[in-house]
């Protein structure tokens, strides 16, 4: 029999997520949902969990302990809600097959065997997933039981939406702070490039070493997507600053009629107040099981390279002497 979504349900979906007996629309932002009337907090767990927790009731005909509501801030958007299945309800085993009553087969299926060791519980013995326009259903069954907020947990359900959706409403703002850095660009007072040893990291840096427009444009997207939800300090680098910048480098500059200081890769920067409070970290990473490194870094932004590094320590020196900031230094061995 080929199992099928129930229309009705899809569209409560791909309205909103279960918390205690309610849908909560989707776009509604993480802190008017968790000061929503009648909801009741629980504890939250010493796990991976980075939401904030509420009692659960029965969602998709599963009974669940609680629901974690994910989302990177209180006035941004809750962009999943996890939740544990009590274990004393259901079989690991069934789980699947209940869900598939009402989403239909899942588009994605992956099972493994299960373990009787002491240490069963700390695996996952099966995944599932299902898709519905802009919000996806995920599944994670444990080798066994979890103690859990409200009880014992046999598996994770997750329902998430779509971030590209989720971040329409603040991309405009970001794009607009990334215009008054480029502004501020284009008056800088100072500029120096750091060449290193190392290729530098962004999360949305095109994929070929040399892209086209349409490469860049969609690289830019997904960066504005998930800045503007996530870091949205974190600007776009201003394309003239870019273009001085190899893709293993990096730069200091600041705008002295404007006051600020930044930070720039090829792609993206991070800008401060001169004098404000800003802590700044400067690794040096030792070679042991692994090569070593060094590194600064700040507020997500990083620039990195192998050990011993002068370029790094250089650029540490130079972003000491700017008023406000205070380097931390960290030395160690990369075991």
């Amino acid at each position: 029999m080929s199992l099928q979504p129930d229309p009705t349900l899809v569209k409560v979906l791909q309205r909103g997520f279960h918390l205690d007996g309610r849908i909560v629309d989707w776009g509604t932002l993480r802190g008017v949902a968790r000061a929503l009337p009648g909801l009741m907090p629980t504890t939250i767990s010493a796990g991976w969990h980075d939401g904030i927790a509420f009692r659960s009731g029965e969602v998709f005909g599963i009974r669940t302990l609680s629901a974690f509501l994910r989302g990177p801030a209180d006035d941004r958007p809750v962009l999943s809600t996890v939740y544990e299945v009590d274990a004393a309800d259901i079989d690991g085993a069934q789980i699947v097959d209940v869900l598939a009553m009402q989403l239909g087969l899942p588009k994605k299926h992956e099972a493994h065997e299960w373990s009787d060791s002491g240490h069963a519980w700390s695996t996952v013995v099966e995944t599932a997933g299902w898709n519905f326009g802009d919000v996806s259903i995920g599944l994670s069954v444990y080798g066994g039981e979890r103690d859990e907020v409200g009880g014992r947990s046999i598996a994770m359900l997750w329902h998430a939406w779509d971030e590209t959706i989720a971040a329409k409403p603040f991309i405009a703002q970001w794009q607009s702070q990334c215009e008054v850095l480029a502004r501020y660009a284009a008056r800088r007072s100072t500029f120096e490039a750091f060449t290193l040893d190392l290729p530098q990291s962004s999360l949305f840096a095109p994929d070929s070493k040399k892209p086209t427009v349409r490469q860049i444009a969609d690289a830019h997207q997904r960066r504005a997507v998930h800045f503007s939800l996530h870091d949205r300090d974190m600007l776009a680098t201003p394309p003239e600053i870019a273009a001085m910048i190899p893709t293993n480098g990096c730069a200091l500059w600041t705008s002295a009629v404007d006051s600020i200081w930044c930070l720039s890769n090829r792609w993206d920067s991070k800008a401060f107040d001169i004098g404000a409070q800003v802590k700044v970290s400067h690794a040096e990473i030792k070679p042991a099981k692994g090569g070593g490194y060094c590194e600064v870094s700040t507020e997500h932004w990083r620039a990195h390279a192998c050990y011993p590094s002068r370029t790094i320590a250089d650029l540490a020196g130079k972003i000491a002497a700017i008023p406000g900031v205070t380097i931390e230094h960290f030395e160690g061995y990369d075991a």
